[in-house]
């Protein structure tokens, strides 16, 4: 499962929060991994991959 958190969704959720993106984008992350728990969705959640996590977007960006 994964998580893209670049783009004008996340961005303009954050200016009408008046917060910073990488404040919202975490606990984001986390309400909708447990909806998907609670949905008794499965997932190999060992695999979880976030766009904003450095391992992932600096093996992307050259």
């Amino acid at each position: 499962m994964g998580w893209d958190a670049f783009g004008l969704p996340a961005e303009n959720a954050a200016i009408k929060a008046k917060k910073n993106p990488m404040e919202m984008v975490p606990t984001n992350y986390a309400n909708f991994k447990r909806q998907m728990q609670d949905l008794s969705l499965s997932f190999d959640w060992q695999h979880e991959l976030a766009t904003t996590d450095p391992a992932y977007y600096g093996l992307t960006q050259w």
